[in-house]
């Protein structure tokens, strides 16, 4: 059964003690003591109580769906016409299974530190492919103790106890990320996890900063009157404040003087909004790499910008590098084996296709410089074609 957690059944996030409690049973080392499901279950909620969050994981993400693939050979293999054969098959699957819809659950695993889909596997007209998929929850997912690259799935049973067992890597595309291995190998919840207190603190800050709004927004109202006046006239000037603030008209006698004490909120207005300015920034970097506003005014181009959708590049190409060595051994092999067996030379890859993002017009400079620089320098031309972003003409083709 899925878990549930108390704690988050009228809030969206814990309390703060709440939340230390979950990190300490979330590192402990033995399989009988230690429990990942409330940490989880609270980065499952933070996408949607901070909306900045959500928009860089998403950033991130789109990053890397724009790019087109293919399934081809390892470089330094010859591909013969048998083989040719077999990799339009395989890409004829892989497109007929969906199998794109994987690449989000596998940024999840990135982003989150852990993700599975297993995948329902059945032969169709005398080829095997994948006719279903399944996603695991967050909270059903740990960090195998057994060995450092797999997963456990945790399984919930009617009491709220859990148990283990470790997932099968045959039939699940698995992942397991962790951004302080070699620190802390047993760190479970990835980036989302070290922005867990910054989306704690500025969901709590928001409504602090509402209820100082409800106090200050309006100006305090008060009343004078003169020395010696009855208890039963100080209370209808009481009386009628109260209404003013209620109705905002009230009846006062000319010897009660009426002042208004403006509020004076710029310095809390301006505080809040460096607070989350500062929090969304500490968010960029460690989910993007670089904050935006600080990397156009150095940069100075919003072409500059606009590289990647504002993913650093170096991040980019290792999300891309993932996504390839997943797919290519946890689903291509496997595709391949059902359908083929073992392969004469090897296995075929997944591959993104990255060429187009050449920088054509940085190419083309540099090209240019360098003829300048020594007309004698040679290129090839076929290379310098591809690197300024045009495609070589041939024989048959009209030219200008």
């Amino acid at each position: 059964m899925p878990y549930f957690n108390g704690d988050l059944s009228r809030n969206l996030l814990p309390s703060l003690d709440q939340m230390s409690r979950y990190i300490q049973t979330a590192n402990r080392t033995s399989k009988r003591y230690r429990d990942v499901r409330a940490l989880m279950s609270v980065l499952q909620r933070l996408p949607q109580v901070d909306l900045n969050l959500l928009g860089l994981m998403q950033t991130r993400k789109l990053a890397v769906l724009g790019f087109d693939h293919r399934i081809a050979m390892p470089e330094g293999i010859k591909t013969s016409d048998q083989e040719t054969k077999r990799l339009g098959e395989i890409s004829s699957r892989f497109k007929r299974s969906k199998m794109k819809s994987t690449f989000s659950a596998i940024m999840n695993g990135i982003l989150f530190g852990a993700s599975a889909t297993r995948l329902v596997w059945k032969n169709m007209g005398g080829e095997t492919m994948v006719v279903a998929k399944k996603l695991y929850e967050l909270t059903e997912l740990d960090f195998s103790l057994d060995s450092d690259d797999t997963l456990d799935e945790i399984v919930t049973d009617q009491s709220g106890m859990a148990t283990r067992k470790p997932l099968d890597p045959e039939t699940n595309i698995i992942v397991r990320y962790n951004p302080l291995d070699g620190i802390e190998n047993g760190f479970i919840g990835s980036f989302m996890r070290t922005n867990m207190i910054y989306a704690w603190l500025k969901y709590y800050d928001y409504f602090n900063w509402a209820k100082g709004n409800e106090k200050f927004a309006d100006p305090t109202i008060w009343a004078s009157y003169k020395k010696g006046a009855e208890d039963a006239e100080i209370q209808k000037v009481i009386e009628g404040l109260e209404r003013l603030g209620t109705d905002s008209r009230a009846a006062f006698s000319d010897d009660v003087k009426l002042d208004l004490l403006e509020a004076q909120r710029s310095g809390s207005i301006s505080a809040h909004k460096e607070f989350v300015s500062t929090i969304n920034g500490e968010e960029a970097i460690s989910i993007l790499g670089q904050t935006l506003t600080t990397d156009v005014a150095q940069k100075g181009s919003f072409a500059a910008a606009n590289v990647h959708n504002f993913v650093r590049q170096d991040i980019m190409w290792a999300d891309l590098l993932i996504i390839q060595a997943v797919l290519s051994e946890q689903y291509v092999i496997e595709d391949y084996r059902q359908n083929y067996g073992e392969p004469a030379d090897g296995f075929p890859e997944f591959q993104f296709i990255t060429d187009g993002t050449e920088d054509s017009e940085s190419n083309a400079r540099i090209f240019s410089e360098v003829r300048t620089a020594d007309p004698m320098v040679k290129f090839k031309k076929s290379q310098l074609y591809k690197k300024i972003g045009f495609e070589e003409p041939q024989d048959t083709d009209v030219v200008v």
